[in-house]
């Protein structure tokens, strides 16, 4: 089938004949379209990889779009083929080389503009146009040369994602598969650890401790067969650093995990430890954005699972073309498309550690740890815990934007989802549980239940987290029950979460000379004197929030010695609360002159400490 017009006897030699390209098939038009669309994923994810390495910039994405990058824009240049094609038929004029370059060319260059996030999407088309104009013109200059190669340019494009896939892919098999075959003999009849993080979720927000709404039954079981701290604090406020200084037990300003840097290689983290232990170590997480590889928390685990090796919404969003579409807020909207694309639910995380923990060497103790991302926003839990503690509010957007005004009953709505998968996740707790059960392994695991950081709801008039160290953002459920913790025990001693990596160390055996931070916790039920702590936490500066936000003017630091919390902003400003006698951070205690001493003592403490 002939393509391309050919105009009527052009002399041979004629400049005319120099600029018609040869005829163009159906065939050759779908390979160009095929190797076009490879150059064009290969080209936007090189920017990626390059705007990552040189900028220092995370990208959030799954690993996997090193090949779904290529295969989006193949699959979007055969649909412009197609079309082409179909109008080729109707308008027999239609110059189908310079169209299908036109058409690649114009996607191609939006796409790789559309990573300039400061460059105006309307600029960028413009732009786009101009690339796609000139490509389309000097085509024919080239096509000559170009046509009768267009298989062999095909297959060497093709081949280039395909060994990305068959790279990448393998390289997480074999890692996993021989790496279990250097590890050390295990210690007979050590505990396994399951250490289940609930992203997001605030203590005062279950019921577990003290919550009127019945959030976390299972928790409120497990409880009863272990140690509950009544008085957990995160070192952070955002997912990163705060789970970097639980798998390390080092605080956040000695690791440089942060807004824009991952977790460093320096310091080991408890997956390290317990790897070398001869520990096989497992991480199922649904939160994409900060657990993932990029944030270098994998470290230690052999297996790591994270993103799926493929699906639909991986695909439509492994270019920046798609992502503009389905991870636009606004575009969300207007589609009526409320979740975040490719969320992980809870059940997806339970089911992903059980089939690995079914599959891999079951004759040592393991090490999972799972992350659930159900309690973070956008507040959308499965049915029925969506509606659990309260009706779908129409027209609901679970945005959560923080500049503006939320009436009373929309924030209660958003209350109540949040509630709704709080309880989610604790069912899936349940259901792990009895799971481990009926495996007859739950009597030998040490269970850990904490989160990374809690939520605000317009407390101190802010929203989410990260922007604060106020407690609802800092004070977190910690339950741990198991081989070496004792049952029924509340603790009261304010902790912090970053001795979480030394107390595993301290009940699997594996404690000496580990290269951890931290104390193990379980001094506080040995007997040991457990002299008042003095806990840190800590955020970088982040912008892009309203101007009210402390998190907007600079590096924020707090200070907790029971029963006083003392924070500094980045502009200086200090505030002193007695968190028992004022859990709502209400009265800020730090002009008092009686508490001139404490005030003292807290900041001299704070400087040492960040120096």
């Amino acid at each position: 089938m002939e393509i391309a017009t050919k105009e009527a006897n052009p002399e041979p030699g004629s400049e005319a004949a120099s600029t018609i390209p040869p005829a163009l098939t159906a065939a050759d038009a779908f390979l160009l379209a095929l190797g076009l669309g490879c150059v064009a994923g290969i080209v936007e994810t090189g920017a990626l990889a390059a705007a990552k390495v040189v900028l220092g910039r995370y990208t959030h994405l799954n690993p996997q779009i090193v090949w779904l990058a290529p295969l989006f824009y193949v699959l979007l240049f055969w649909v412009a083929t197609a079309l082409l094609l179909l109008l080729r038929t109707r308008w027999r004029g239609l110059p189908l080389l310079r169209a299908l370059t036109f058409v690649a060319a114009f996607l191609a260059t939006t796409g790789v503009l559309f990573l300039l996030s400061r460059l105006h999407r309307t600029a960028a088309l413009v732009l786009a146009l101009g690339v796609a104009a000139q490509a389309s013109f000097m085509v024919p200059r080239i096509a000559g040369w170009l046509l009768p190669r267009t298989r062999g340019f095909a297959l060497m494009a093709a081949a280039v994602p395909v060994f990305a896939f068959l790279a990448l892919n393998g390289t997480y098999l074999l890692g996993e598969r021989f790496g279990v075959t250097p590890l050390a003999a295990a210690t007979r009849n050590a505990p396994s650890v399951l250490l289940i993080i609930w992203d997001t979720v605030r203590a005062a927000s279950t019921s577990a401790y003290g919550y009127e709404r019945e959030t976390t039954p299972a928790l409120e079981r497990l409880a009863a067969r272990g140690v509950v701290f009544a008085n957990a604090f995160s070192t952070a406020p955002w997912t990163l650093p705060a789970h970097a200084s639980m798998f390390t037990g080092l605080p956040p300003h000695r690791i440089a995990a942060d807004w824009r840097e991952p977790l460093e290689d320096g310091p080991p983290t408890i997956a390290d430890v317990l790897r070398r232990a001869g520990y096989r170590t497992g991480g199922f997480v649904a939160n994409r954005f900060y657990v993932s590889r990029e944030s270098g928390l994998h470290r230690g685990f052999l297996r790591y699972a994270v993103f799926p090796v493929f699906s639909t919404i991986d695909l439509l969003t492994a270019s920046a073309l798609g992502r503009a579409i389905f991870n636009d807020v606004d575009w969300r909207r207007r589609l009526g498309l409320q979740q975040k694309p490719g969320r992980k639910y809870g059940d997806e995380v339970s089911a992903e550690f059980l089939d690995w923990l079914d599959r891999s060497h079951a004759e040592r103790p393991f090490f999972a740890f799972l992350n659930y991302f159900d309690a973070h926003h956008p507040y959308l839990p499965p049915p029925p815990f969506d509606t659990l503690f309260g009706p779908l509010l129409p027209g609901r957007d679970p945005a959560m934007e923080e500049d503006r005004d939320w009436t009373a009953r929309e924030l209660q709505a958003e209350i109540d989802a949040y509630d709704g998968g709080i309880a989610y996740e604790d069912h899936e707790l349940q259901w792990l549980l009895d799971a481990l059960e009926r495996r007859g392994l739950l009597d030998n695991t040490i269970v850990i239940v904490t989160s990374d950081h809690g939520e605000e709801f317009g407390e101190h008039d802010v929203f989410t987290h990260g922007n604060t160290l106020y407690d609802p953002a800092l004070r977190v459920p910690l339950v741990m029950a198991g081989p070496g913790v004792p049952e029924s025990m509340r603790v009261t001693h304010w902790v912090s979460t970053m001795d979480v990596a030394a107390t595993i160390a301290h009940l699997t055996g594996v404690s000496e000379g580990n290269g951890l931070g931290g104390r193990s916790l379980a001094r506080l039920w040995t007997g040991e004197p457990a002299a008042p702590d003095t806990l840190v936490a800590a955020v970088s500066y982040s912008s892009g929030h309203p101007e009210r936000y402390p998190v907007s003017k600079g590096d924020l630091h707090a200070v907790l010695a029971d029963p006083f919390k003392y924070i500094r902003g980045g502009d200086g400003a200090e505030e002193l609360y007695d968190l028992r006698a004022d859990a709502e951070e209400r009265n800020d205690l730090h002009a008092r002159p009686e508490l001139r001493p404490v005030l003292d003592r807290l900041r001299s403490y704070l400087d040492a400490t960040i120096d």
